[in-house]
């Protein structure tokens, strides 16, 4: 993004239901590619749209917002708020109404509708636990996009922070109450993000039930209800801050992806909800 150009991301909300499947799939099948998502249910939609374009030196705008506003609840919002999606919405009959596929449709919707203002990204936050963002990315095989999805999950954890390459004064120094010999505790929430192309036939970008099944082996098992300085064998000798957990919980999950159609791009690990740390895959 050029300096003089400024980015406005706006969200707006919708309610909606709907199921996941395949026509030409059995039930087993069905089962195996989308998990609890075959069967109805709805969620609070969030759709976080962002612009870019150059900064007025009249109105001191990118856009106007209240335009914005205006135009995602008519085009947009009007069509999916209080809808099963999979019944009452003509583009997603015949192809599941997944959160990539509702992100890849709201791109086409919006088109351009602002003069000298570009469309760079859709995300769609299906509920607490799974985004979807598009950016016009084409796929690598004709028909379909690329697109990131981001699941997250969550476990319960004790550690001390501790480092033995360091005095106890040393320790108590650097990280405070955070090195009490007892130890403390957090919830803490991963979100793991993948980007591929949008199959097809399911319309995601992986197989939600397998990362799902991926992130309890890994992650969830390992370390829920564990203390991380004596309990998990991959923040042994080190001090087990969450930069570092970040890091394990990366290189636990990435072998899964050597081969796949989706690749691992972001693990994001949230200790509070003020303070987060990323481990991002080298771009290619």
């Amino acid at each position: 993004m050029a300096r003089d150009t400024v980015r406005l991301v706006r969200r707006v909300d919708f309610e909606a239901s709907h199921r996941l499947r395949v026509h030409s799939l059995s039930e087993a099948e069905n089962r195996e590619r989308f998990g609890r998502e075959c069967d109805l249910h709805g969620h609070n939609w969030a759709l976080c749209v962002g612009f870019e374009g150059q900064v007025d030196p009249v109105t001191g705008m990118v856009v106007n917002i209240a335009d914005v506003d205006d135009f995602l609840r008519a085009h947009v919002v009007a069509e999916l708020d209080h809808r099963r999606l999979d019944l009452d919405h003509a583009s997603f009959r015949d192809v599941p109404p997944t959160a990539e596929n509702v992100a890849v449709w709201v791109w086409a919707r919006i088109g351009r509708p602002f003069d000298g203002v570009a469309l760079v990204s859709v995300q769609v936050r299906e509920g607490a636990r799974a985004e979807a963002e598009y950016r016009g990315e084409p796929g690598r095989v004709d028909g379909t996009q690329m697109v990131e999805l981001t699941r997250a999950y969550e476990f319960s954890a004790s550690h001390r922070l501790h480092s033995d390459d360091m005095s106890d004064d040393e320790n108590r120094a650097l990280y405070g109450k955070c090195n009490n010999p007892n130890g403390h505790g957090h919830d803490y929430r991963v979100e793991i993000t993948v980007r591929g192309p949008v199959a097809c036939e399911t319309g995601g970008v992986v197989d939600v039930p397998w990362l799902d099944a991926l992130a309890q082996r890994e992650v969830v098992d390992r370390m829920h209800y564990r203390h991380l300085n004596t309990d998990v064998p991959e923040l042994n000798g080190m001090a087990p801050t969450t930069e570092n957990l970040t890091r394990a919980v990366f290189d636990l999950l990435a072998p899964a992806f050597e081969g796949a159609s989706a690749d691992l791009r972001r693990v994001r690990v949230y200790e509070t909800p003020k303070s987060w740390f990323d481990c991002e895959a080298e771009s290619t």
